[in-house]
């Protein structure tokens, strides 16, 4: 995400992130939506870390 006056950037593992942040309500909304983001890909990889633990488990 990018705006117009200053760029802020952030990294994260090897994704960069850059912001601006309007005004607190902006920055709420973005915070909820980051949380969001960042919960779902936790799902993802918990997901994924079963499925692998079932199929290693099952190949003995």
């Amino acid at each position: 995400l990018f705006n117009k006056r200053t760029n802020r950037q952030k990294q994260l593992g090897e994704i960069v992130i850059g912001v601006e942040i309007e005004n607190s309500s902006e920055f709420r909304q973005l915070a909820k939506e980051t949380a969001e983001a960042i919960n779902y890909l936790n799902h993802c990889l918990d997901k994924l870390n079963e499925f692998e633990l079932k199929v290693s488990t099952s190949r003995k």
